[in-house]
């Protein structure tokens, strides 16, 4: 079964920790996303966690030189 292209599901999966959690996409400093390495997966899931962070998305420090 192939995943929602706008990442439907994986979204309603993400506000509902965050509920459960008590927290808000703010509130995360680490994001560890695990696809199936497919296109549609990941596409997906990239659209569901960009719906759900928005502008709160949780980046990597810059590396060092």
């Amino acid at each position: 079964m192939a995943p929602h292209p706008d990442g439907d599901g994986v979204a309603r999966v993400l506000r509902a920790a965050l509920e459960d959690a008590g927290c808000c996409p703010g509130d995360v400093g680490h994001s560890n996303a695990h696809g199936t390495s497919t296109r549609m997966n990941e596409a997906a899931e990239a659209a569901a966690v960009v719906r759900v962070f928005g502008d709160d998305m949780p980046r990597s420090p810059p590396r060092k030189a």
